[in-house]
């Protein structure tokens, strides 16, 4: 018998077919004969990006997000491409191609994730450090993506966060006192009076007559995506 096996995956192969596996295991664990009935999907995302099974705390994490971001609604950028492909007579496989090509980018993609994960990675919980990425955003490299028009993290047309964000924010928050959405949420709170960054801020190279906070106007995509995952999600609370 051939048994296939990666970093994540081992598979035993049917004794009378060796193009069927008899036995999945992911890092690990039997998924057909073990998690199956009993593992959550938030289970087995967090494990197969994690490489182990997840607290309570951040499976419950997943399943938050999982539910906050499962139908981004007409207002989302990635949902509008698809609709415009549509109203123009496209077929649906176009119409999936060009929700993917913006879902992919820097106005609420996954592009837009991976910068917030980088700025969470470089400035942590110090506003002075995200201060100093918003005057100079790092350049990014010579490549296919283009340097993102906003503040990344941060609705480029709102003036305050929107109410499932914030929703969104204090769930997760409410996981762990001590994670960085936690963090974020304590800077939403913190004072009403700031605003987000602006573009004439960006060109002045600095942030204007207000300190522009980092809970000033941040997407349910981007910064709070990036919160939970930078920090490695909440962490389990001590029984």
């Amino acid at each position: 018998m051939q048994y296939l096996q990666s970093r994540i995956v081992f598979e035993e192969p049917e004794p009378d077919n060796p193009f069927a596996a008899r036995a999945a295991y992911c890092n690990g664990y039997d998924v057909y004969g073990e998690m199956l009935g009993r593992a959550t999907w938030a289970d087995m995302t967090y494990l197969l990006f994690r490489g182990e099974a997840p607290s309570p705390a951040q499976a419950a994490a997943l399943d938050i997000l999982a539910v906050a971001l499962g139908n981004a609604g007409p207002r989302d950028p990635a949902v509008h491409a698809a609709m415009c492909a549509g109203v123009g007579g496209s077929v649906a496989a176009a119409s999936l191609m060009a929700a993917l090509a913006v879902g992919s980018g820097s106005l609420g993609g996954s592009r837009e994730v991976v910068l917030a994960m980088e700025a969470w990675r470089d400035c942590k919980r110090d506003l002075d450090a995200w201060q100093r990425r918003w005057a100079n955003p790092p350049r990014e490299p010579v490549g296919v993506w283009l340097p993102a028009e906003h503040p990344v993290g941060f609705d480029p047309h709102g003036v305050s966060t929107a109410t499932p964000v914030k929703q969104t924010l204090a769930r997760l928050a409410a996981l762990d006192e001590g994670s960085s959405c936690a963090w974020l949420l304590a800077q939403l709170v913190a004072d009403g009076t700031s605003r987000r960054p602006s573009a004439r801020d960006d060109r002045r190279g600095r942030g204007g007559a207000h300190r522009p906070r980092i809970r000033s106007c941040c997407r349910r995509d981007a910064l709070l995506v990036a919160a939970f995952a930078g920090s490695g999600g909440p962490r389990p609370r001590a029984s």
